[in-house]
């Protein structure tokens, strides 16, 4: 895949190659055996992950109903209503458990324990506004969510304890972290729980990216979350930027991606490298051409790729989709 810059400097790059731009279409047919399974016809699917540990999928569509199906065989495990249009999945293992953490339209996080879907907890971060920010903390000891719609509301780190085994007599463990707005966030992947945000800066239309380490601090009688600020600085970012991606190769290195334009930052602030060759903007899940027919079929909406097998959500010309799953030849 062609990202119009042949010599990458060193390997902190590696997570560009998720940055696909528009013109860069993802053609497998080549290189797959066939369609193993389809799913049967459904409402348009409007998010999708794998769990390659349990082979499982989830997936979640527009009337908002997450459901999970065995990756080898196609078939439906379970399905749990959401009534939100719109919803983002965070699937996780804490030690043997399986979890899976929703954001949704209204602003909450609900999360479901196993592949059978079994509710454990619902906590609003965000009211009125839907969660499209929601991730992990490598050591999984910590779930941040939030909106990148308002740009006055902060992003909050819950104990994710507080959502996989509730106390009915406390609040979760919970706290805002302390910037205005939130237009990406990514946990840094060697460090426990090192969260970096891009968030409004002081100036009008600035951005700036804050780094923050997240603990919890336990006393005689309770315990409370901190978020102590490690690093900041002010990026070459338009704050009214939409659809900013943002990812993390280690502790030393941050991949921004908006528009058209690529930046690679140190965890310090220095520019490392920049790329503006793009023709056309960098989007995260643009694939097309999978096989398949033109005429029964718009293209896939989304993919999950585990090396081995690809699983596609296929969009219907009548407004239905399937899931396709495909393997590679060897």
């Amino acid at each position: 895949m062609d990202l119009h810059q042949p010599h990458l400097i060193s390997d902190c790059l590696i997570h560009v190659f998720t940055f696909l731009a528009e013109e860069d279409l993802m053609r497998a047919s080549a290189v797959c055996k066939g369609e193993v399974w389809c799913s049967p016809v459904q409402g348009p699917l409007t998010a999708m992950v794998i769990d390659e540990r349990r082979e499982v999928v989830i997936t979640a569509d527009s009337a908002g109903l997450v459901k999970t199906w065995r990756a080898q065989s196609g078939q439906e495990v379970a399905s749990f209503a959401t009534a939100s249009p719109h919803c983002t999945l965070l699937q996780y293992n804490v030690h043997d458990d399986w979890f899976l953490t929703v954001g949704t339209s209204q602003g909450a996080v609900c999360t479901l324990a196993d592949p059978t879907l079994t509710q454990k907890s619902s906590v609003v971060v965000c009211d009125s506004f839907k969660v499209n920010a929601l991730l992990v903390s490598p050591d999984k000891r910590w779930i941040a969510g939030g909106t990148k719609d308002a740009n006055d509301l902060s992003p909050k780190v819950i104990y994710t304890e507080s959502l996989t085994s509730p106390s009915e007599d406390e609040d979760p463990l919970c706290r805002s972290v302390p910037v205005t707005g939130c237009q990406a966030a990514v946990f840094i992947p060697s460090q426990p729980a090192r969260l970096a945000v891009i968030h409004g800066g002081e100036r009008t239309n600035s951005s700036v990216l804050t780094v923050f380490d997240v603990s919890l601090e336990k006393t005689k009688y309770k315990s409370s979350v901190q978020v102590q600020q490690v690093a900041s600085f002010p990026l070459t970012l338009n704050r009214r930027a939409s659809h900013v991606l943002l990812r993390a190769k280690d502790s030393g290195c941050l991949v921004l991606a908006a528009g058209a334009e690529l930046w690679v930052y140190s965890a310090t602030g220095a520019l490392l490298a920049s790329f503006k060759e793009h023709a056309k903007p960098i989007s995260s899940s643009r694939y097309h051409l999978l096989g398949g027919s033109h005429t029964a079929s718009r293209g896939f909406t989304h993919v999950a790729c585990d090396y081995s097998s690809i699983v596609a959500s296929a969009e219907g010309s009548d407004g239905k989709d399937v899931l396709k799953a495909y393997s590679f030849t060897s």
